[in-house]
């Protein structure tokens, strides 16, 4: 659990610096990685990240798109 928090930990800085208004590929990237931690360890902020990743998603390999819409089916 000490690596998801430090995960976590790096992803909220990254989204920090990586704004959606800025930089929107980073942002859903970081949102789509994000998101898949959360649901990992069953935080219910998950599903928040992976919309916000979706709603994004023409910066998304279409791998990553189809893993954001599993992970959102599953929540």
């Amino acid at each position: 659990m000490e690596y998801a928090q430090k995960a976590r930990e790096h992803c909220l800085a990254a989204l920090e610096i990586r704004t959606k208004a800025k930089y929107p590929k980073q942002y859903a990237l970081t949102a789509r990685v994000y998101g898949s931690l959360l649901s990992i360890i069953k935080d219910a902020e998950a599903a928040y990240w992976l919309k916000e990743a979706y709603s994004l998603r023409e910066f998304l390999l279409p791998n990553q798109i189809t893993t954001v819409e599993k992970l959102l089916e599953g929540l």
